[in-house]
């Protein structure tokens, strides 16, 4: 994520907002602000142990991190994290979305957004129970 131009002050909020919206202390969304030169250097060094991308995939997260960039650890509910990081970039200028791995793939700034977009997993299930439950309910007025 890029955040040129973001007030410490504003940073500290949205740690903050992460910090609450997990549960478990063990899964803890969380914001930590890097050099890129290092955050290559880690990058390389972490696949060349885990195996998890193509050297393309590690050139396509490098690329896209020029300026001043922070990484965004997700819990495992990371599409609530998005989109209280989307929230956050209305307000703030200078907080974007740059490039993400998310399960072992990797996100361009639009698909960032488009992620941040969906709905959370109790809002799907919301929606399926009020669609299971909306043609019981039609059946008994319509009789």
């Amino acid at each position: 994520m890029g955040f040129g131009g973001t007030k410490h002050k504003k940073l500290e909020e949205f740690r903050a907002k992460l910090r609450e919206l997990s549960a478990d202390p063990t899964q803890k969304s969380g914001l930590m602000i890097l050099k890129n030169s290092l955050f290559k250097v880690a990058l390389e060094k972490f696949n060349a142990h885990a195996k998890m991308m193509k050297p393309e995939e590690i050139g396509t997260l490098v690329d896209n991190t020029s300026g001043q960039s922070a990484v965004l650890f997700l819990s495992q509910d990371w599409v609530t994290s998005l989109k209280t990081f989307k929230s956050f970039s209305k307000e703030e200028e200078g907080m974007q979305f740059k490039v993400g791995l998310i399960d072992g793939v990797v996100y361009v700034q639009a698909g960032l957004s488009q992620l941040a977009d969906l709905p959370s997993k109790e809002e799907l299930v919301a929606k399926i129970i009020g669609s299971l439950y909306t043609p019981a309910t039609k059946l008994v007025y319509g009789l």
